[in-house]
């Protein structure tokens, strides 16, 4: 077998980022609260489009009109990043979820251990980084046999959505991945904390209802019956976008 410069470059990067991951946290497994931190509560409503909650195998329309009938909703939520009062970034590292529409448990999610302070915006990432797209030891919520993984190329998919459309029942596949520039494909999402913020103090949590209108995410520049099959990075850009609109905040609180 011959080796090209690409294909040693790439063993080399993996390799290095191997090692650099068995020295941080293990992604996916949270350590216990800490005394004189607050945690965050995160809770997903998703619906469609009219604010209903619908489920897998029920026929839904988009705002482009499109009868939907989803089969598999997958996504990842990453890399909690809350900015206090003096603008400074305060990020948890190591904090990854897959929210899949077959498993209501995963609606629900915690982050702990956040310090203690006036915040005045959390925000998260759809989709996985870099750092750990380019590990070989994923374990956990990033464990290959979650079905999120796809290739060295483009990494883990950030949301995965599949289904039928239309009166004709025509399958739609779209797996958005892609984690280098120019198609890095995760998108953040901005949770505002009010006017003023919110001050946190310890043994509290901040409590977060979002709204995912899975319809929006699917209406936009593509629908699935213009684009049944959206796998590669280019096209991505563009679900990626509706993805990131899907999120509504419904209310913040502090308790």
């Amino acid at each position: 077998m011959i080796f090209t410069k690409r294909d040693l470059a790439l063993v080399a990067t993996l390799a290095l980022a191997a090692l650099q991951g068995c020295n941080g946290p293990e992604p996916g497994h949270d350590p216990p609260q800490t005394p004189g931190n607050f945690s965050v509560s995160i809770n997903l409503h998703h619906a469609d489009s009219a604010g209903q909650a619908f489920a897998l195998g029920e026929p839904m329309s988009t705002p482009a009109g499109e009868r939907i009938e989803l089969t598999e909703v997958k996504y990842y939520l990453s890399n909690p990043v809350l900015t206090d009062s003096a603008g400074q970034r305060v990020p948890v590292a190591g904090w990854y979820r897959l929210v899949n529409l077959r498993n209501p448990a995963s609606w629900k999610l915690t982050v702990p251990n956040v310090p203690v302070g006036r915040y005045q915006s959390l925000e998260l990432l759809l989709g996985i980084d870099s750092s750990q797209s380019m590990r070989v030891d994923h374990s956990g919520q990033l464990a290959p046999d979650s079905g999120m993984f796809w290739t060295w190329d483009t990494g883990f998919l950030h949301t995965k959505t599949e289904g039928f459309v239309g009166r004709g029942r025509q399958y739609f596949s779209w797996h958005v991945g892609g984690f280098a520039h120019p198609y890095a494909n995760q998108r953040r999402i901005q949770i505002p904390l009010g006017r003023g913020g919110l001050a946190l103090r310890p043994g509290q949590t901040l409590r977060t209802y979002l709204r995912v209108d899975v319809g929006r995410a699917l209406a936009g520049a593509l629908t699935p019956e213009a684009a049944l099959v959206v796998h590669d990075k280019q096209q991505g850009r563009t679900v990626a976008n509706q993805w990131a609109r899907a999120f509504v905040v419904d209310s913040v609180s502090a308790q």
